[in-house]
């Protein structure tokens, strides 16, 4: 039979393995991205390189996919999950919002920067032509 409690747990804690796995892949890819990014003396340059890198869309990408589900599965345990302790919610909660964290300082730091960077330089560029 279909154990809810069981799901609930087991499903949070397959979504906080994937994420914390991510997020230690990203840190390593990050020093990569870092010595590249410090390497160029001008910020736009640097982040037209680390745009550049290989598996960076990748990792764009996924960072913000897990953003998503991590803020889907703390809509989850508290819409959906009523039938949990609220002290268990609650952790799930704080560990969630602890591995959002994390995420975003890893994505921000040059992943982001570098997409913003040129998405800004990009605007420019399209502003000025017409």
């Amino acid at each position: 039979m279909f154990n809810s409690s069981k799901c609930f747990y087991m499903s949070n804690i397959i979504v906080l393995l994937v994420i914390v796995f991510y997020d230690v892949k990203l840190y390593t890819y990050n020093k990569i991205l870092k010595r590249i990014w410090d390497s160029y003396n001008n910020i736009i340059q640097g982040s037209f390189e680390v745009m550049q890198a290989d598996g960076y869309n990748s990792y764009l990408l996924w960072g913000i996919a897990f953003v998503g589900l991590m803020i889907l599965m703390v809509i989850l345990i508290w819409k959906y999950f009523s039938m949990q302790s609220v002290i268990s919610k609650l952790i799930l909660t704080i560990i969630h919002i602890g591995l959002f964290i994390v995420t975003i300082y890893l994505l921000c730091n040059p992943i982001l920067f570098a997409f913003a960077t040129v998405g800004m330089v990009g605007g420019i560029y399209i502003a000025t032509q017409g």
